[in-house]
């Protein structure tokens, strides 16, 4: 088993194994920069009785609609970039912003840490390789915050929710909630998306049975807001 924070995608091919393997964690599970302050560091462990060998790499990460993008960056230095981690030891990392610091708006970054030289499974063996995503926000020199603009229009049969952060930092979402004119949730489902600088995501719900009077709470890290549907 690996166990990681909520920022990583794990690839497996082959059915499960009990063969000895690694355990990795790693903290914390994002990082923040600044001019003033240009180094941070990872601690990774591995509680499990086998070694592992992981290398990093830098991406400058946008998101357009809620879909994220990534190319690679060189503003951020990972030190060691290859490196192991013995059986219940741990490896730190280091981290240094190398590149300018953005004067009026947050830049986002993505560390990943990818196992290398896994090798063939055995027959009736799992080799699992498993990838990590650190996001990375690099303040600017000006003061930065979140500033979401809400809106709820509705498009026939269905209500759209659309959030649009105006800011120039990052928030995230922690839940979108539809709840009905006699106050029974319609649909409460926890959200965990990124909304940065100047990016929009929105949502649709099925509204052809909603009653006057019903409304969308929308919840980031700052703060919680509620919004009226229109009536159809």
């Amino acid at each position: 088993m690996r166990r990681i924070g909520y920022a990583a995608l794990l690839l497996t091919y082959g059915v499960v194994s009990s063969a000895a393997a690694p355990d990795i964690s790693v903290y914390p599970v994002r990082v923040t920069l600044s001019r003033a302050a240009a180094a941070s560091q990872l601690e990774m462990g591995n509680s499990g009785d086998a070694p592992d060998m992981l290398q990093t790499q830098v991406f400058r990460w946008t998101r357009q609609h809620c879909n994220d993008r990534a190319e690679p960056a060189d503003s951020i230095v990972v030190s060691p970039p290859i490196f192991s981690v013995q059986p219940n030891s741990k490896q730190v990392l280091r981290i240094l912003l190398v590149g300018a610091a953005s004067d009026r708006e947050e830049q986002t970054m993505r560390i990943v840490l990818t196992e290398i030289g896994i090798g063939k499974p055995e027959p009736g063996s799992v080799a699992t390789r498993l990838a990590i995503s650190i996001p990375v926000f690099v303040m600017p020199t000006s003061p930065a915050a979140p500033d979401v603009a809400w809106s709820v229009v509705r498009e026939g049969s269905q209500i759209r929710v659309t959030a649009h952060n105006v800011g120039n930092a990052h928030t995230r979402l922690k839940a979108l909630r539809l709840i009905g004119a006699d106050g029974v949730a319609v649909s409460n489902e926890p959200h965990s998306d990124y909304l940065l600088a100047g990016d929009s995501c929105d949502w649709t719900f099925p509204a052809a049975h909603l009653a006057p009077g019903a409304r969308v709470i929308a919840a980031t890290e700052e703060r919680e807001t509620t919004l009226g549907v229109p009536a159809p």
